[in-house]
């Protein structure tokens, strides 16, 4: 659970500069997993080089390619 909350946190903070960011990579809408076994949550993950640079609802971002991950899991981190 303190996991989650480190992710939803730092989606939050991320994610007033991520609103207007250019990614290289922007998943969208897919049913995020951080491994720690809490309940996935709904969020976008934007990749700039080879970092997850945010996370969370980022609306307003765009990138060079957009994955449509609606219905799908994303496990970022995962080797």
């Amino acid at each position: 659970m303190a996991t989650l909350k480190l992710y939803l946190i730092a989606g939050i903070l991320l994610m007033v500069p991520a609103m207007a960011a250019e990614f290289d990579v922007l998943i969208r809408g897919g049913r995020l997993l951080d491994g720690s076994g809490t309940p996935w949550v709904y969020a976008d993950l934007g990749i700039k080089g080879d970092r997850i640079a945010a996370l969370g609802r980022l609306q307003g971002a765009s990138a060079k390619t957009v994955i449509e991950a609606a219905g799908l899991y994303v496990s970022p981190g995962f080797i």
